[in-house]
């Protein structure tokens, strides 16, 4: 199974692109890839949790983080993170559209 995990603030978006994904015609590819969408709370991470923090999570849990909030104004930010920590075995951010921008 490969875990998908939304950032906190996009949860519910990405829960409901999930159950479209589980859906014909997308159905298939959902259980081709055996993908299996996951929550913060389920992999243990708190919803306050720093970039840091739910990096190194994501990353000790195999999961793919979708996230709309990807800058690197401090150190523990997601950018940063990803620049210092990131190497070929670590599995990808995939960064949506800022939804803010999408109201």
């Amino acid at each position: 199974m490969q875990k998908i995990v939304a950032d906190a603030n996009i949860e519910g978006q990405i829960s409901a692109l999930a159950e479209m994904m589980q859906r014909p015609p997308w159905d298939f590819y959902w259980r081709e890839y055996q993908l299996e969408l996951t929550t913060f709370a389920e992999l243990n991470i708190p919803r306050d949790a720093n970039d840091r923090v739910v990096w190194n999570a994501v990353q000790l849990h195999s999961a793919i983080l979708i996230t709309d909030n990807r800058n690197d104004d401090d150190e523990d930010a997601l950018q940063s993170v990803i620049n210092d920590s990131c190497g070929s075995k670590h599995l990808p951010v995939v960064t949506i559209g800022d939804m803010k921008k999408c109201n």
